[in-house]
């Protein structure tokens, strides 16, 4: 019986990796460069590019960071699955 819900390890597996890459300008820029390898950031790019592919970057941190805190405040969820790796 499916419950719709992550039944084993490879589930969520297999859920993380169907999970699309965060699609972030300064990422394009750096693949985009023709700077030489192990360059802090793109010098061919416009520096008006480069400043909001910084603020980005920042934006994408600060999220990430914020999601982090609220998954640590979240109250732990009885299971009903045997799969006991799901606990919170």
């Amino acid at each position: 019986m499916s419950t719709g819900f992550l039944q084993s390890t490879s589930d969520l597996i297999t859920c993380l990796l169907q999970t699309p890459p965060a699609d972030l300008l300064g990422l394009a820029l750096v693949r985009q460069s023709t700077s030489p390898p192990g360059a802090w950031f793109p010098n061919d790019a416009p520096l008006e590019q480069v400043k909001q592919a910084a603020v980005e970057f920042l934006d994408y941190g600060n999220r990430c960071r914020e999601a982090a805190h609220k998954l640590t405040a979240l109250r732990p969820v009885p299971l009903s699955v045997s799969c006991l790796e799901f606990g919170l």
